[in-house]
């Protein structure tokens, strides 16, 4: 069993000494965590340091008012604009909670760009 040392994006930068530099491409594939992460991103008001925000999104463990605001946080106040999507195809479609017999592929790659 490993451990791992989790850091915030803030942390990071600071660590590396880049607090007063700008992002040109932040790429997130974290397995479900993205969420808790964007929140506190936009807790931070970090999206001023991303100019390109790229994430694979996980939509199959419901929460979805919750998911819905936060995308909705990110271009409001992050004040970021949508522009790509694609489903992520190495997973097989998923069984849409709440909807029987339905299947869906619940995993997508989603980019974003800074609007200021």
């Amino acid at each position: 069993m490993k451990t791992w040392r989790m850091r915030t994006l803030d942390a990071i930068m600071e660590f590396l000494g880049h607090e007063n530099r700008t992002i040109d491409v932040l790429k997130m594939d974290i397995e479900g965590d993205e969420w808790n992460v964007l929140e506190d991103l936009l807790k931070k008001n970090l999206f001023t340091k991303i100019n390109h925000l790229c994430v694979e999104v996980h939509l199959h463990s419901g929460e979805w008012s919750r998911k819905l605001h936060i995308l909705r946080k990110l271009e409001d106040d992050g004040q970021m604009r949508f522009f790509s999507s694609r489903k992520n195809l190495v997973t097989s479609p998923k069984s849409v909670p709440g909807l029987k017999n339905r299947t869906e592929q619940l995993f997508y790659e989603l980019a974003w760009f800074r609007d200021s």
